[in-house]
């Protein structure tokens, strides 16, 4: 019985880190985008030099 709970709780365990990843990047995505499209207004107007 104790070897199964504890099985158990290594799998909660794995599944908690899982979430965690999947969030961590939910997060730094908007950022991401953001900054590509700031980036590219930037190489924009330099090449269009204004």
């Amino acid at each position: 019985m104790s070897q199964q709970s504890e099985t158990v709780r290594s799998e909660i365990d794995d599944h908690e880190t899982r979430i965690r990843d999947l969030e961590r990047w939910r997060y730094a995505l908007p950022v991401a985008v953001v900054s590509g499209v700031v980036a590219a207004g930037v190489t924009i107007l330099q090449a269009t030099g204004k």
